[in-house]
């Protein structure tokens, strides 16, 4: 067997033709990321959109959405949560060290030299 994409496999004989027929195609979830306009999903594609996460139900370049063009070609899977409350403000922490010196700036021309 050799494998011709993630998803697609066939059959291959010594000589290295593949057999006619045996190819095969599954489509088995792969997480692609954060969605990407200018690329092209295929089904089983799982992508990152507005915090939500979506799966292609068919070969799709538009966006996933639920009202949109995109509605028929996605499907959600998990949708984003609300915003929590702010949680309360945390304890100072220990004062750090001076930083070095800057460099006297009203001295210098335009290359950086001293006059």
């Amino acid at each position: 067997m050799v494998w011709i994409d993630e998803r697609t496999a066939a059959w291959q004989r010594a000589s290295g033709e593949v057999v006619p027929g045996s190819r095969h195609h599954w489509d088995i979830p792969l997480f692609r990321g954060v969605f990407d306009a200018a690329r092209a999903y295929d089904i089983g594609d799982e992508v990152i959109c507005s915090g939500s996460m979506w799966i292609a139900r068919a070969a799709t370049t538009q966006r996933p959405d639920e009202d949109g063009p995109g509605a028929h070609d996605w499907q959600l899977v998990t949708k984003r949560g609300a915003i929590g409350p702010r949680g309360p403000e945390g304890k100072s922490g220990v004062p750090g060290k001076d930083g070095t010196p800057g460099r006297d700036l009203t001295q210098m021309d335009h290359t950086g030299k001293k006059w």
